[in-house]
C-alpha cells in the first residue's frame, strides 16, 4: 500500500483499538516465505529518559509484530553480532549505518525506536508531575534498507491511564500498514473508470468491513479518500479479470449488495427479517448469498466525472 492505514484515525473512536482490529484484520495466513523479515533495534532513551526506562520495550514490540504474522524478525544475537562485527556506536547510528546493518542481515526494514518524555509547552511543575507519573512519547522510525532513508514513522504516547505492553498492539498495527505502504502492489485500473485496490482487507463482517473502510479513507490511500465496497456488478468484472489484479484469493467476496429476507422463529411463532450480503464465489464466478455476511474483502473506487 502507498500511504498508510491509520495516519489520521478517527481520534473520537480511539486509535489503539482501531489500529488492533486492522492490524488483526490483515494479518491473514501468510506462508513463512511470503512474511516480510525485518529487524527491530533496542529503543533508545531520549529526553527526560535512561537506559532502565526503555529495557524491554523492542521486545514488546517484537512480540506484538510477530503476533500480526506478516514477518519474519531478526534475532537479537544477529544483530548485535553485525553491529559489533562494523564497529558502530549503536547510541549513535545514522540511517546510512542502519542500512548497512540492514542489508548485511538481508532484511527489507530497520525499525529503529526512541522514548522521549513530553515537556513541550509546560510549567516546571507538569514537568515534575509527568515524569514522576510517566507521560512518554514512543517514536519509531522505518529505515528501508535499499533506499538508507527514513520513509515514514509512528508513535504513541504512553500516560499514567495505559501501560506499554497495552500500547504495542496499536505501535505494531500502525507500523505493519506503513511497512507495507512500501511494498503494496499497484492499483489495477479496468475498463477505464473501475480502479481495484492492490489487495485484500482480509476475511471479515461486511459490518466490521465498514468500519475499516472509514480509516483506510481517513488515511488517503493511494491518493485517494473514496474507497468502498464494490458493487455485485463490479465484483463480478473483478473476477472475470482476475489475471490483471494481484493476490486474489479463491474465496467468497463480499459486495456492497445485500438482500432483505424473511425468517420465522419456530419457538415464538413470529416472523422476522434479516439482511443477507450478496457476493461473489471466486472458486466459480457464481453469484451468492452469503448468509453469514462474512468474506473477502476488495476495495475499488471509480473516477468522478
Amino acid at each position: 500500500m502507498n500511504k498508510r492505514f491509520l495516519e489520521r484515525v478517527n481520534e473520537k473512536l480511539g486509535k489503539a483499538a482501531i489500529i488492533a482490529v486492522l492490524a488483526m484484520s490483515f494479518a491473514n495466513v501468510t506462508s513463512a516465505q511470503d512474511r516480510m523479515r525485518i529487524a527491530v533495534m533496542d529503543f533508545n532513551p531520549g529526553v527526560g529518559v535512561d537506559e532502565a526506562m526503555v529495557s524491554g520495550l523492542s521486545d514488546m514490540l517484537i512480540n506484538s509484530l510477530f503476533e500480526t504474522r506478516r514477518f519474519t524478525i531478526v534475532e537479537r544475537t544477529q544483530l548485535d553480532a553485525v553491529i559489533a562485527e562494523q564497529s558502530f556506536q549503536r547510541s549513535n547510528l545514522s540511517a546510512a549505518q542502519i542500512a548497512q546493518i540492514g542489508r548485511i542481515l538481508g532484511v527489507k526494514s530497520v525499525l529503529v525506536g526512541t522514548v522521549n518524555f513530553i515537556a513541550t509547552n509546560r510549567t516546571t511543575e507538569q514537568v515534575l508531575t509527568g515524569m514522576i507519573s510517566g507521560e512518554f512519547n514512543l517514536d519509531v522510525r522505518i529505515v528501508d534498507v535499499e533506499s538508507a532513508e527514513i520513509v515514514s514513522t509512528a508513535g504513541v504516547t504512553k500516560t499514567p491511564s495505559n501501560t506499554y505492553r497495552d500500547l504495542m498492539p496499536a505501535l505494531a498495527g500502525d507500523l505493519t500498514e506503513k511497512l507495507f505502504a512500501s511494498d503494496g502492489g499497484e492499483v489495477v485500473k479496468l475498463f477505464g473508470y473501475l480502479f481495484v485496490f492492490p489487495e485484500d482487507l482480509g476475511n471479515m463482517n461486511i459490518n466490521e468491513a465498514k468500519r475499516i473502510l472509514e480509516n483506510v479513507n481517513a488515511a488517503n490511500l493511494h491518493g485517494h479518500n473514496d474507497w468502498r465496497l464494490p458493487e455485485l456488478d463490479e465484483l463480478k468484472l473483478i473476477y472475470q479479470n482476475r489475471a490483471k489484479i494481484e493476490s486474489l484469493s479463491r474465496e467468497k467476496y463480499l459486495s456492497s449488495g445485500f438482500i432483505t429476507k424473511q425468517g420465522y422463529n419456530i419457538n415464538t411463532r413470529q416472523s422476522y427479517t434479516y439482511v443477507v450480503t450478496v457476493g461473489v464465489d471466486f472458486n466459480n464466478g457464481s453469484e451468492i448469498e452469503i448468509v453469514s455476511n462474512v468474506g473477502s474483502i476488495r476495495l475499488v473506487r471509480t473516477d468522478k466525472k
